[in-house]
Parts: C-alpha cells; sequence; structure tokens
C-alpha cells in the first residue's frame, strides 16, 4: 500500500485547496470584463469635447481632411487586396493566396471602418455610439440598430449589476495564506 504524500507548505501556499475555485471563478470573471465593455456613465457631447481638447474650428478642419486622406487610402488598400483576392485562382497556390488576401483585406478594411467611423462622427458633430454610426452608415437597418442597441444596453447595466456582486464577494487569498 503506498502513503499519500502531504503536499509541501510550499505548494499549499500557492494552491490552497479550498479556493481554487474561487480563484478560477474570479479569473474567469475578469477575463469576461476584459472582453466586455461597459458604457461610461459620464456622456458628452462634441461641444464639450471640444472645449476639453481645446480644439479650434481650424483644428477640427485639419482634423477633417487628415481623416478624409486617411478613409481614401484605407478604401483604396481594401479594393486592391480584393483585387490580390480575385486573382487567386491564377496563382501557383490559389489556397494560400485568397487566405492572405483575405486577411490584408480584412485588416485593412477593419482600419477602414474605424477611420470612416471618426469621420462620421466629425462631419455630424456627435459623439455616438458604434450601432448608432451603422444606422447611419445603412439608414434602412436604423430601426434594428436602435432595437439591438437598447437591448444590448440593458444587458450590459445587468451585467455591471452582476458583476458589483462578483467583485463583492472577491477574497483576498494573501489574507487566507497568512492565517496558516
Amino acid at each position: 500500500m503506498t502513503e499519500k504524500k502531504e503536499a509541501s507548505p510550499l505548494r499549499r501556499k500557492l494552491v490552497p485547496s479550498g479556493d481554487a475555485q474561487k480563484a478560477v471563478g474570479i479569473t474567469r470573471s475578469a477575463f469576461k470584463r476584459l472582453f466586455t465593455s461597459a458604457r461610461s456613465e459620464r456622456e458628452e457631447s462634441f461641444n464639450e469635447a471640444q472645449e476639453r481638447l481645446g480644439w479650434s474650428e481650424g483644428d477640427i478642419a485639419e482634423f477633417l481632411a487628415y481623416r478624409k486622406k486617411e478613409t481614401t487610402i484605407y478604401a483604396l488598400l481594401t479594393a486592391v487586396a480584393f483585387l490580390f483576392a480575385c486573382g487567386s485562382p491564377y496563382s501557383q497556390n490559389p489556397l494560400t493566396h485568397l487566405v492572405t488576401s483575405l486577411a490584408v483585406m480584412l485588416m485593412i478594411g477593419t482600419r477602414w471602418l474605424v477611420a470612416h467611423f471618426r469621420l462620421t462622427q466629425i462631419r455630424h458633430r456627435a459623439l455616438f455610439s458604434f450601432a448608432e454610426y451603422l444606422g447611419i452608415l445603412f439608414p434602412f437597418l436604423a430601426e434594428s440598430v436602435k432595437d439591438i442597441s437598447a437591448g444590448l444596453s440593458e444587458k450590459t447595466e445587468a451585467d455591471a449589476g452582476r458583476r458589483t456582486e462578483e467583485s463583492s464577494k472577491i477574497i483576498d487569498l494573501n489574507k487566507n495564506h497568512n492565517n496558516h
């Protein structure tokens, strides 16, 4: 019969058996919070942001011109990547060529979307959410976007309440180790 070895004191301090599940739960909720966003409680208008940053009308005009150029460049690069993707059947490794071209197109297209989002905010002189931007970009989806946005904000508020409850249950693991 084999004797069960008792865990070393160092191991007991590093991995306390009673708190392991709690630590996993805390870690999981931390990662969940990292990848879900909650809207800020502070709402700021475009004019308030302009005052806070100290921007003049000339600064805004320069930034608008910069964003227009940036958006145009990203749109052209996305189109070029699309043309390369269309040419993939004629290459020596069509699948690799297609996947690479689509990945580049996706990366540049994402940068275009961000630049166009900021450009639209400046043009409308309003700081709106991405969901509202989609409603502006695709007017036929405006009502659906509003419904989805309202549902997400309700879910975010419920998640924030649950996170507050979870954070109040967090146990200081160091405190438990000092008692042993």
